[in-house]
């Protein structure tokens, strides 16, 4: 919401959204610079294809950069060890794959978002020792 409000931010990562919350209607102020990062579960009742499908075409009308990690077998709140023994798996349950997953790719969204001249620097270095091998 805050972004969708104009707010001046550079990353959002947003893990396990509860995107049947936003409202469709609702109207956005363009935001330049902002990336976004959202990382759901493809079976998450509380993020549906059709859900990400909007929220996408409205980040992308907003000039918002955005990345959405789906992860197969995986259903809201997928990040809480408490839930491996969920009393409905098919709402929110544990996924230790979508977990590890989620936790990488929100290190290097950070990374790439908050330090880009240090990843830019950590490529080429990597670049570089890869070519002097």
């Amino acid at each position: 919401e805050y972004l969708r409000s104009g707010g001046d931010v550079r990353g959002i990562v947003a893990i396990h959204p509860g995107l049947d919350l936003l409202d469709e209607d609702a109207e956005w102020t363009p935001t330049t610079g902002a990336s976004v990062l959202a990382c759901v579960g493809d079976d998450d009742p509380m993020a549906t294809r059709v859900q990400r499908i909007g929220l996408q075409v409205a980040l992308s009308a907003s000039g918002v950069d955005w990345e959405f990690d789906v992860y197969s077998g995986t259903v809201h709140a997928f990040t809480n060890p408490r839930l491996a023994a969920s009393p409905d798996p098919r709402v929110v349950a544990y996924n230790e794959r979508s977990a590890t997953r989620s936790q990488d790719a929100t290190t290097r969204f950070l990374r790439e978002t908050l330090h880009p001249r240090l990843t830019a620097l950590t490529s080429v270095g990597a670049r570089n020792d890869a070519e002097e091998s």
